[in-house]
């Protein structure tokens, strides 16, 4: 670890609490929402795909606060509504056209919060927005087998517990406070040739990245060099109960979604023969 690594590992845990009171407001956030009527500002489905407007607010806001960018301008909402900020030094010498792009990438929506669900199944000890709210009745054996591994006794006053913690507002947040470090160290060479552009996405949950994929149809073709990345990290969580704790993981998971009709024949019971059947046509494309 040279002396570099060693004062971002040095910051990394100074801004732990940090990171963590930042972390559990964007989980709380829906709370103020959720359930005040319609005409007074509520959202029934606050934190929803669609519906992480009160989020982003909350962390553009905190972000310029805690020193995540070095101006207001430097952090905005794009068309789509995905939150971007940037950082670089410009005062390292190295032309904008040739210093290395990294992209961070994490959505702050979340699936449903399931509060009612939770609060009854943890015997009233976990809250999906507040976290944990009573250590003393923390149903243990419930929350082993739906999490897989349950961490010692010792540990639970270093976790947070929520809706989003995992998937995946902690990757956002990690985000926030890395570009502040990012920053910090500039004079020491930590940006030095490089700019990050980081982005707290929208709607990933409903179907899979159409922030990113915003980015990609409609911001870097035809882009400037320094608009285009030479890596980008998602921040999507890697941690395994079985494999062990979080890493970094390369490569990638592309998919498609293909609609096919298989039409079938149909015939008489008595001649089978005569008939084609879809299901059996399907399955074997299927396999």
């Amino acid at each position: 670890m040279d002396q570099l690594d060693a004062r971002i590992s040095e910051l990394s845990q100074k801004y732990l609490p940090l990171a963590v009171e930042m972390l559990r407001e964007v989980i709380r956030i829906p709370a103020d929402y959720v359930n005040k009527p319609l005409n007074q500002g509520g959202d029934p489905e606050c934190g929803l795909s669609n519906h992480e407007g009160p989020r982003l607010e909350y962390l553009r806001n905190k972000i310029i606060e805690i020193g995540g960018v070095r101006s207001e301008e430097d952090i905005a909402f794009d068309e789509y509504g995905n939150l971007v900020w940037m950082v670089s030094d410009p005062n390292d010498g190295v032309p904008a056209k040739d210093k290395r792009v990294i992209y961070f990438d994490g959505h702050t929506d979340t699936v449903r919060a399931l509060r009612y669900q939770w609060l009854s199944k943890t015997n009233g000890s976990i809250d999906s927005y507040d976290g944990v709210i009573d250590k003393s009745k923390m149903a243990r054996e419930f929350l082993r087998s739906e999490l897989g591994h349950l961490p010692d006794d010792s540990e639970f006053d270093h976790m947070v517990f929520g809706r989003g913690s995992a998937d995946q507002l902690s990757g956002v947040i990690s985000e926030a406070i890395a570009t502040k470090i990012a920053l910090e160290l500039a004079p020491e060479g930590a940006l030095k040739g490089s700019i990050i552009r980081a982005y707290a996405t929208a709607v990933e949950e409903d179907n899979d990245g159409a922030g990113p994929m915003f980015v990609m149809q409609k911001v870097l073709p035809g882009a400037e060099p320094d608009m285009v990345p030479d890596v980008v990290i998602l921040t999507e969580g890697t941690g395994d109960a079985q494999k062990g704790a979080l890493g970094i993981y390369r490569g990638q998971r592309g998919r498609m979604q293909i609609e096919l009709t298989v039409t079938g024949r149909s015939c008489h019971g008595s001649m089978p023969w005569e008939g084609l059947n879809p299901l059996e046509f399907g399955s074997a494309i299927i396999s």
